[in-house]
């Protein structure tokens, strides 16, 4: 046979779940020896050592030299090949034994149906001098005749690709139960209805036939268990998903984000749940709280959990969380059931095709820029015109202007884009020249307390004009002349986080609430909704818009060449400007 019909599981392949991934890996797995593509996979060393994969490589000939060609048939190889790399790893660390109920073997049995047959009718027949027509005709007529009459040959592989099918989902299961043999005989049926879909379609014979009815059923979303055989536990889960290297190279506001998930999700099914019993009802449930949360319900709420929360917010019409937050809250949960999946602790995600909706809110409208009336009453503040001081008397008139991180972060927003941290961990020797420009430097360093949000992020800014007549540079050289590194000395971290900008962030809310400039939909973000507007109205070019802001494209082309000169930037920069706003004051004599 062309394809080997009974050598292993198919359901939930690994090339399935993770395309598209980049052409680059893809061809790895590809190698042109003399005019034919082969595809080659090294098995793991950990796999060999132990005897259960006794060889260095997989190694299959596609029998073509076409490149395309080779790349439309990779994936349907390849499907073979992940499954007994799995199969292998599942014996390096086997389950307990446990009984296969006559529910669970159908619901494995309609899994992997459909998971096969995505793949066999995306599979894209081709033909040349080697395999013409009449080799897949005769090739399909073998597999269906193989399986609606087998002979202990194909029985015997039937019944292989069932054990792989069970060690896939991490189950073992005893061989001599009805239920096992209920199993085998649903993949015997399977694999003919298969065959026989395979031949309609080598025939190009679109027309209605009657199949197997048990795999016509919709019974792949029924809500039916399938016990985990190690019985991991929601919170055993969470613990194994940080251990992850993703988790652990994420930002600590990420994780302390993630970790606030975390408890959520085991207040809602309670951290003790074995993962194999959440089903879709559950999930749908959990999709009903977030909908129903008030918005920073454990500030609001304390000592609540969340389904307590909920129902006290209601009570007291509480704002309720964004959906674009809800969102992120199923999507976190999504990943985690994903990672149950690949796990084998689970034979499907519960949350597929489930969704909190939209709030009404368009991207555009999530925040808004400071109007003219908001920009002057933030600069025309005691802070910028005369304080006590720029600690807790910022907000009472009296003799000093005092150009530290409160004066200086704001006034940089509006005249750079830059997003708060960004600003917030600015180093002196980040206001440089480059190309005989004055800019600053937007980087992450390598030890991790400098960051950027995006690898569009790093880049420079040409120091606007404005900032240059309100003494950015002259600040910054008395820095230097004091030995500081930091631009922003006296700028704190927050403890949980080690972000300089959550604590600013909270003195900025008040500080527009003691000016009179605080308006729905405006937070110290709308500066940069304000910059974009200025270059809108400065007429400037799509690619250098980008480049001043730190925003991508999401093109390739973005990837080619070294960028727009400081000097080119410089110009443009110089086009931003906000009318009505008059900022001589701050001018440094």
């Amino acid at each position: 046979m062309r394809d080997n019909e009974f050598s292993g599981y198919l359901g939930t392949p690994d090339w399935y779940t993770k395309l598209p991934e980049p052409m680059a890996k893809r061809d790895a797995r590809l190698q042109l020896v003399g005019s034919t593509y082969w595809v080659r996979v090294k098995v793991p060393e950990p796999l060999r050592r132990a005897g259960l994969i006794k060889k260095r490589e997989f190694r299959k000939s596609l029998r073509t030299g076409d490149l395309s060609v080779a790349r439309r048939l990779l994936p349907y190889e390849i499907i073979e090949i992940d499954a007994e790399i799995a199969a292998a790893k599942q014996r390096l660390d086997p389950a307990p034994i446990k009984a296969l109920t006559h529910p669970e073997a159908e619901y494995l049995a309609r899994v992997w149906f459909r998971e096969r047959d995505l793949a066999r009718s995306g599979r894209k027949l081709v033909y040349d001098e080697n395999w013409t027509f009449h080799d897949e005709i005769a090739d399909r007529e073998d597999a269906e005749a193989g399986y609606a009459n087998p002979d202990p040959q194909v029985q015997a592989g039937i019944r292989d690709t069932t054990i792989r099918l069970l060690e896939r989902h991490g189950i073992a299961v005893d061989f001599e139960t009805p239920e096992f043999r209920h199993l085998v005989e649903l993949v015997r049926r399977g694999g003919l209805e298969q065959a026989r879909r395979g031949l309609r379609q080598a025939r190009s014979d679109f027309t209605h036939r009657d199949g197997d009815t048990f795999f016509a059923e919709a019974g792949v979303d029924a809500p039916i268990r399938v016990t985990s055989a190690k019985g991991v536990t929601l919170r055993a889960l969470i613990a194994q998903h940080r251990a992850e290297p993703a988790w652990q190279k994420m930002s600590p506001k990420s994780k302390l984000k993630g970790a606030a998930q975390a408890r959520l999700f085991e207040q809602v099914f309670g951290g003790d749940l074995d993962v194999s019993q959440i089903r879709r009802s559950d999930a749908a449930e959990l999709v009903s709280l977030l909908v129903r949360l008030p918005a920073s319900a454990t500030k609001r709420f304390p000592g609540l959990t969340a389904p307590q929360a909920a129902d006290a917010g209601a009570k007291v019409g509480a704002p309720l969380m964004t959906r674009l937050t809800a969102s992120s809250y199923l999507s976190a949960f999504s990943t985690l059931m994903e990672f149950a999946v690949t796990r084998g602790v689970r034979a499907d995600n519960p949350t597929t095709g489930l969704s909190v909706g939209v709030d009404g809110v368009a991207a555009k409208d999530r925040r808004h820029p400071f109007s003219k009336e908001q920009l002057i009453k933030i600069f025309t503040a005691p802070l910028y015109t005369g304080c006590l001081n720029d600690e807790a008397g910022y907000a009472r008139v009296g003799p000093q202007i005092v150009r530290r991180g409160r004066f200086w972060v704001p006034l940089m927003s509006l005249f750079t884009g830059m997003r708060m941290n960004e600003i917030c961990q600015l180093l002196v020797r980040d206001v440089a020249q480059l190309d005989g420009v004055d800019v600053i430097i937007v980087a992450a360093d390598d030890a991790g307390v400098k960051r950027v949000k995006s690898a569009a992020g790093e880049r420079f800014v040409p120091i606007h004009p404005e900032l240059k007549r309100c003494g950015l540079l002259q600040y910054r050289d008395a820095l230097a002349a004091r030995g500081e590194k930091r631009l922003f000395p006296e700028l704190t971290a927050a403890r949980a986080s080690g972000y300089l900008s959550d604590n600013f962030s909270k003195w900025f809310a008040n500080f527009l609430r003691s000016c009179g400039a605080t308006q729905q939909r405006t937070s110290f973000h709308s500066f940069r909704h304000n910059y974009r507007d200025a270059l809108r109205e400065g007429n400037i070019s799509a690619e250098r818009v980008r480049a001043l802001g730190g925003w991508s494209s999401g093109r390739t082309e973005d990837d080619y060449g070294s960028g727009l000169r400081a000097s080119t930037l410089a110009r443009e920069i110089e086009k931003v400007g906000y009318e009505g706003l008059d900022l001589s004051h701050l001018h440094h004599a």
